[in-house]
């Protein structure tokens, strides 16, 4: 029988067993993961919702007296509280506030909208969006303004700031945030007079000379609230001239995502980290010896979790830092088992006044003809997420055209 030759075929074509040439064989198409499927569908909806033009208004705070006092939802809302403020960018001369009242904290039926006054004595305001309000008789010994409003849902108040510059006919005596008297306060004890004769610089300036100068950062709680601003007068006219003095952008929208992508200060969080040995005081590391030690971390925070904790590397080195010489066979001469990682999971919150909530993980300390003297037993790599688990609420106002 004949022979057939052998042809020589690329190195990329396979060859049947009857000595045909044949393509190779397609590849097998990756199967796409979680991470590329989220991905190519967050794609997707950003550049459909990017075509989007209409911003729902954020100007809400959830509160079923939205309806009845402004909502504050950022910096560029700080005329709302100014004195005699017209709603659109000016001030009132005449008739009443639309939202300072005046009357007595002891009678909730006492308290009417603010009367636009203004004596000559007094200093012109300064302030093209506020201006001088009293009570309709425009006199009393001690009157008190009233400001009411809500904060918006996207307001923190444990950082909301009120900056006000006032004038006063006579002084301004106290100012009052939700109940609270702000000359206890550390942002109003050295500007409110607690009695006659403090902080004369208030009455000086009360409403002739410069404003003074107050910023409410205290007190401040969601939904509802309120501000009372005491003012005595013992003789003649008695007025109160408030302005919001935060600079803000006039083309600032507060219901747009601004994003200047800057680092999160986070305070200093640490773990407490403790090394035990030995069954009784009298026992030692011996300079050939073997230990069973005990890690331990503690979480002494009552409010986070200190998650997928780990020590990346465990090492022995003399006090200076510089490594254990080894023995002259090339071993060591004193040794951690194991050198890490060591995981140690999550690590709960505190339970209470000295009880911090531990998890421990055991170390072997080895020692095999070492010098005796002090070492140092470094932990490096110290890795751990910290979780606080936050809650928060937003509401938009959407208003439905009639057809």
């Amino acid at each position: 029988m004949k022979k057939q030759p052998v042809k020589n075929t690329p190195s990329n074509l396979e060859v049947d067993p009857t000595g045909r040439e044949s393509d190779p064989p397609l590849p097998t198409p990756r199967r796409p993961t979680c991470a590329d499927v989220a991905n190519a569908q967050n794609a997707i909806l950003s550049r459909k919702c990017s075509k989007k033009v209409n911003l729902l208004s954020c100007r809400c705070s959830g509160c079923e007296t939205d309806d009845i006092y402004p909502v504050i939802v950022a910096a560029s809302d700080a005329p709302l509280l100014n004195t005699a403020y017209n709603g659109s960018g000016g001030s009132l001369t005449s008739g009443t506030d639309l939202h300072w009242e005046v009357g007595n904290p002891s009678n909730a039926s006492s308290w009417t909208p603010a009367t636009v006054y203004f004596n000559s004595a007094w200093k012109i305001s300064p302030f093209a969006n506020a201006n001088w309000i009293s009570n309709s008789a425009h006199t009393g010994d001690d009157l008190y303004f009233r400001y009411r409003f809500n904060l918006g849902s996207s307001v923190n108040p444990a950082t909301f700031v009120l900056t006000m510059d006032f004038y006063a006919d006579n002084r301004v005596w106290e100012i009052y945030v939700n109940g609270v008297a702000q000359s206890t306060q550390p942002n109003g004890a050295s500007v409110l007079p607690q009695f006659p004769g403090v902080a004369a610089n208030v009455a000086t300036s009360g409403f002739a000379g410069n404003p003074v100068h107050i910023a409410l950062d205290n007190n401040w709680q969601r939904c509802e609230n309120e501000i009372i601003v005491q003012v005595k007068s013992p003789n003649g006219d008695t007025g109160f001239l408030a302005q919001n003095a935060v600079p803000v952008n006039p083309d600032e929208n507060p219901c747009d995502c601004h994003c200047d992508c800057v680092a999160v200060e986070f305070p200093d969080i640490h773990p407490c980290i403790s090394v035990t040995w030995g069954d009784s005081a009298c026992d030692c590391i011996e300079t050939d010896d073997v230990e069973v030690a005990c890690i331990t971390v503690c979480n002494c925070y009552s409010n986070v979790t200190f998650s997928d904790l780990s020590i990346g590397q465990i090492l022995v080195t003399d006090l200076a830092g510089n490594p254990v010489p080894n023995l002259p066979d090339g071993t060591p001469s004193v040794e951690v088992i194991p050198s890490g990682p060591i995981c140690f999971g999550d690590v709960p919150p505190c339970k209470g006044h000295n009880q911090p909530s531990c998890v421990s993980r055991e170390l072997v300390i080895y020692t095999r003809g070492a010098i005796g003297k002090n070492y140092r037993l470094v932990f490096r790599g110290i890795c751990f997420k910290v979780c606080h688990q936050f809650q928060s609420e937003q509401c938009f106002i959407m208003t439905l055209c009639q057809d």
